[in-house]
């Protein structure tokens, strides 16, 4: 039996092999984790990397002229209807089709016919 064989060189090819072993076994495990998690997101409808400006905006119609609405809208940017207004008794924004204010329960029926909304409609505030 050569003895050469079992020479540093023989220690050291197994040493550089071990370690490139337990790296790419790493990567592996690494990898496997990443495609995991990554695929439960999508399961649970998560939209990774998307930032806020990406999000999906909530989208109604106007009611005078039937054209697409965002949420945040204050007026109609076709038609110029006024989708919002501030409740006169607390000031908050509330919706001219809602009857009643959900932050002080202002019943917004009567001051409709009192015209206030009607007045607000026809002189909307420019900036």
């Amino acid at each position: 039996m050569d003895c050469s064989l079992w020479g540093p060189g023989y220690w050291v090819e197994w040493f550089w092999t071990g370690r490139i072993f337990w790296l790419l076994l790493l990567a592996a495990i690494g990898l496997l984790v990443f495609f995991a998690v990554r695929s439960g997101r999508r399961r649970s409808g998560e939209n990774p990397g998307a930032g806020s400006s990406a999000h999906s905006i909530k989208q109604g119609k106007c009611p005078k002229c039937g054209e697409p609405v965002e949420e945040a809208y204050l007026c109609c940017p076709e038609c110029h209807y006024r989708l919002k207004v501030n409740c006169p008794s607390c000031g908050k924004l509330v919706k001219t089709s809602w009857d009643i204010c959900p932050y002080c329960e202002e019943n917004l029926s009567e001051v409709k016919e009192a015209g206030v909304i009607n007045q607000i409609q026809s002189n909307p505030k420019r900036r």
